[in-house]
């Protein structure tokens, strides 16, 4: 939740966010559209990271990676 908000805090500040406002879109469509969908994307990375993680931990080699033993 944390890494959401701050990143809606930075994104919301962005030129392009001003730029959308300043065509005359709706606050929701600009937040949903623009902003939400380029915050959202550490958010992702870091899911994608812990995901990695919680299935591969218990997967350490119990042999030789090269196969010499």
């Amino acid at each position: 939740m944390r890494l959401t908000r701050s990143g809606m805090l930075n994104v919301l500040n962005a030129d392009y966010i001003r730029t959308a406002r300043a065509k005359g879109l709706s606050g929701f469509h600009v937040i949903v559209k623009h902003g939400l969908r380029n915050a959202i994307i550490p958010v992702v990375a870091l899911a994608m990271v812990e995901l990695d993680f919680m299935l591969c931990a218990g997967c350490q080699p119990t042999s030789d990676p090269a196969g010499l033993v």
